[in-house]
């Protein structure tokens, strides 16, 4: 497949996938690109881990950005803290080589992960039909 044609196949998925979905993904691509980085430092490819840790930076960068705390302010507010932490352990990963501070980012993404990924297989397949409302 052409590299014209992978990027006319991106650009469809993006513009017909929920937001949920996209979210799932970049989680994914995030753990993916920190997992990467992990090997590359292990193995001493600075060069490698240096791309990785960008590209986990700009997903970090764009969660960020994409929190409506307008929407829901403590789930923003956690998610932030959480997403700085993240940050903070890529930063320091890639100034000190650090596979510890890369395992400690993956550590704290995993459940975000996970809870984002069920939640959408959740309404996706049907399982949750309304979220119900509560009186107050």
């Amino acid at each position: 497949m052409s590299e014209r044609s992978v990027k006319a196949y991106r650009r469809v998925y993006l513009e017909s996938a929920s937001p949920a979905k996209i979210l799932v993904e970049l989680l994914l691509r995030l753990t993916r690109d920190l997992e990467l980085a992990r090997t590359r430092i292990s193995a001493g490819d600075f060069g490698g881990k240096g791309l990785a840790l960008s590209h986990a930076l700009e997903i970090v960068g764009q969660l960020q950005a994409a929190l409506d705390h307008a929407a829901a302010p403590q789930l923003c507010g956690n998610l932030a803290s959480v997403y700085g932490f993240i940050e903070l352990k890529i930063s320091e990963a890639n100034m000190k080589l650090s596979v510890t501070a890369v395992d400690h980012a993956l550590r704290a993404l995993a459940p975000i992960h996970a809870a984002f990924a069920q939640a959408v297989a959740e309404v996706t397949s049907g399982a949750v039909t309304a979220v119900p409302r509560v009186e107050r």
